[in-house]
């Protein structure tokens, strides 16, 4: 729940979130997000979350979208080693299963952190369909720059990705979803060019950053 309030501060703040609008929670597990938001948003405004997770999903259905008829939560049988090894799709096969433009907004926390690079791409595909023009996004991931790959290589970091994998890096090759981070200059220029405006990054602490503002780093686009 600290987590939780920290990001919907963030996204009021940060975002400009207001009570009307559509929001999309990818990978919304428990509805962790949804906690908050139940309370922020208002009849006019709706919420879809969606995860890979079934039993998390059934618990967010009753105990959040039973009482809010306007919060939604849906299981997506997407398979990834570390969450649902059984899982009959791969995100990159994974349509999100919305409209063109159906969101006003659209956050994504501790998800780009478990996905391979084409994976990643097919994600940044689909936010700049369903956000609507001037729709905003709030995305997290481990982002790789001159001080982080400093920091990694003198062993600050607590999240060792020292492996090479594809366009990323990841701590553990056998279990790639387990930690992944890419350079940040590849997951920028992936998002602008899919007209995904970068208008701020925000550094996290996940690799011993002194003065950081969250753990993992923060990234704010805006849909062209």
């Amino acid at each position: 729940m600290d987590i939780a309030f920290k990001v919907f501060s963030d996204l009021v703040v940060r975002l400009g979130l207001r009570p009307e609008h559509r929001v999309l929670d990818v990978g919304c597990g428990i509805g962790r997000m949804a906690y908050p938001l139940a309370y922020f948003l208002s009849a006019k405004g709706s919420y879809e979350g969606f995860d890979i997770m079934r039993d998390a999903i059934a618990w967010a259905q009753g105990a959040i979208g039973a009482r809010f008829p306007n919060f939604r939560f849906r299981h997506v049988d997407i398979r990834n080693t570390r969450y649902n090894k059984t899982g009959t799709l791969t995100s990159a096969q994974f349509a999100f299963p919305y409209e063109n433009a159906s969101f006003d907004r659209l956050f994504l926390n501790s998800v780009f952190t478990h996905m391979l690079d084409f994976e990643v791409e097919h994600y940044l595909d689909e936010f700049a369909r369903v956000l609507a023009p001037g729709g905003r996004a709030y995305i997290t991931c481990f982002l790789h720059d001159q001080e982080a790959r400093k920091l990694i290589e003198s062993g600050r970091s607590k999240e060792p990705q020292v492996h090479r994998l594809g366009a990323g890096f990841v701590v553990d090759p056998q279990v790639p979803e387990a930690s992944i981070g890419f350079p940040r200059e590849w997951m920028l220029e992936r998002m602008e060019r899919r007209g995904l405006r970068v208008e701020r990054v925000l550094p996290g602490g996940w690799c011993g950053r002194p003065g950081w503002i969250g753990y993992q780093d923060i990234v704010l686009v805006r849909r062209a």
